[in-house]
């Protein structure tokens, strides 16, 4: 049996009403009694709720699977997490502070230390912000006070004395407090200083680049635990179910989920991204553990995750294009510094006939199919991870919308946009600046600074290559003798 959160009392048939009466006037005439204890001799008993999270200080005095701890992921050729799980002190750990109004609880007294059926006396049920029942017990006793709310404002199961424990899912905020009190007179009170059954996480994804726009996750292990009213600690019940984890509308380079209660029974944590949408790409069922590590009960915890592109580029559908041209520097094959550079000159490194390792082999003039030992975008290390874009590609970027612009001053042309995109989010777009070209045989150079040629992989015949060629308001393909140098901007596949 159990109500919408999920919860569930341990419970036997009920006493009849005859045992019941039995059993409280047992209570006012126990061993301890010097005699009966008249009407005039029960008072009402007053008590003031809060709820505080264990603090900084606490959580590293205890063992070192509370301590912070990170983790790095590779994720695929283009992409890692490095995760860090740490506890985090409460500004509120050093007292209780008030629950939310609404939010019920419940106190039961026993005879001191016997929390069972023979020892209960009494019980109420509150509601904070309401007006405090009505709650007897006779006078000059110490009694054990059980108290515990799901800390929302959902209804209490009805109260069996017979009842010993709770069946409680993480999705309610399980709160727990055990005391011993002397009731000595009409103005006895005491403060009920809940403690968190469950631990509580909030999870923050980061993106070093592109916005993230859509987030869903889970947390594992995740139990329903089964708490003796006689414990604050908690033991599993049944298999472990995933937590969900859920954001509102993230849209961000930093997102941050809504805290979410989990019991984890002291195992590692496993955080798993089912989709994560950073600029154009959608990342799915991405699992991060922390081997050794687990989640107290008590605590709140922050979990970090810095999802890192191991290659700087811009995404445009199912490609990552490198953020700068192709050029050879010594020996290292590798990108210019960003988008906008070029050398300009014929030996400058960046200058390529189509299919040759060497840019500065101006004479190169290969007539056969394109190889892939031949493109030098292979060559950047790792070897394999880059490669020419087809002509095919080309055709998909010029499709994307393009507008003639400049960056940092060079003239170039944006993919992806129609305008001129402001400089914080130029980096966002493919920019090919118009580096010219290198005569055809020769070591002289073209209109460099107003012309843009890209060698794609595609040949057209025995002499001449596919390329993207663009000026001023024109943008297209065209065809270029295999032995003219020109740029190369390379691609990686998602």
């Amino acid at each position: 049996m159990k109500n919408s959160c999920f919860s569930f009392l341990k419970r036997f048939p009920p006493l009849s009403f005859l045992l019941f009466l039995s059993f409280l006037c047992s209570c006012s005439n126990d061993d301890s009694d010097s005699g009966s204890v008249d009407k005039d001799a029960l008072v009402a008993v007053h008590v003031r709720v809060g709820e505080s999270w264990n603090g900084e200080e606490v959580v590293s005095s205890r063992s070192t699977s509370a301590a912070s701890s990170s983790v790095t992921v590779p994720l695929d050729k283009h992409w890692s997490m490095v995760a860090t799980l740490e506890p985090v002190e409460d500004v509120h750990s050093r007292a209780a502070t008030a629950l939310s109004n609404g939010v019920r609880y419940r106190v039961i007294a026993y005879k001191e230390n016997d929390v069972s059926a023979s020892g209960y006396v009494n019980h109420a049920d509150y509601v904070v912000g309401d007006a405090a029942p009505d709650f007897w017990l006779p006078v000059n006793k110490t009694y054990t006070f059980v108290c515990y709310s799901y800390g929302n404002s959902n209804a209490l199961y009805d109260f069996d004395s017979l009842i010993s424990g709770l069946f409680v899912s993480p999705d309610n905020d399980l709160l727990y407090y055990k005391t011993n009190v002397n009731i000595t007179s009409a103005s006895s009170s005491f403060s009920i200083a809940f403690e968190h059954v469950f631990s509580q996480v909030t999870v923050i994804a980061t993106s070093s680049g592109s916005n993230i726009t859509a987030c869903s996750a889970t947390l594992s292990p995740n139990y329903i635990a089964d708490l003796s009213l006689n414990s604050s600690v908690a033991t599993v019940w049944g298999s472990s179910s995933a937590k969900a984890l859920s954001w509102s509308s993230p849209n961000g380079t930093s997102v941050s989920s809504n805290a979410s209660t989990v019991f984890s029974n002291g195992e590692p944590v496993t955080l798993t991204f089912t989709s994560i949408t950073i600029g154009s790409t959608t990342l799915t069922d991405k699992s991060i553990t922390f081997t050794g590590k687990s989640m107290s009960a008590n605590t709140k915890y922050v979990l970090t995750v810095n999802f890192k592109a191991k290659f700087a580029g811009v995404v445009v559908g199912s490609l990552l294009w490198a953020k700068g041209n192709l050029i050879k520097i010594g020996n290292t094959y590798t990108f210019q510094s960003s988008q906008e550079v070029y050398s300009g000159v014929w030996n400058g490194g960046d200058y390529w006939n189509w299919c040759t390792l060497d840019p500065t082999d101006y004479t190169n003039d290969y007539r056969g199919d394109y190889t892939a030992s031949l493109d030098p975008c292979r060559q950047v290390a790792p070897a394999g991870t880059w490669r020419m874009p087809t002509l095919a590609e080309f055709d998909a970027l010029k499709a994307t919308a393009s507008v003639y612009g400049t960056y940092n001053g060079v003239n170039g042309r944006y993919f992806g946009t129609a305008s001129v995109p402001v400089n914080a989010d130029k980096d966002n777009y493919v920019f090919l600046p118009t580096p010219g070209y290198r005569d055809t045989g020769r070591m002289t150079m073209g209109p460099v600074g107003s012309n843009g040629n890209y060698w794609s992989s595609s040949p057209n015949n025995s002499t001449r290559a596919y390329s993207l060629s663009f000026y001023g308001s024109y943008v297209y393909a065209s065809d270029n003798y295999r032995n003219i140098g020109i740029a190369i901007r390379c691609v990686s596949d998602l």
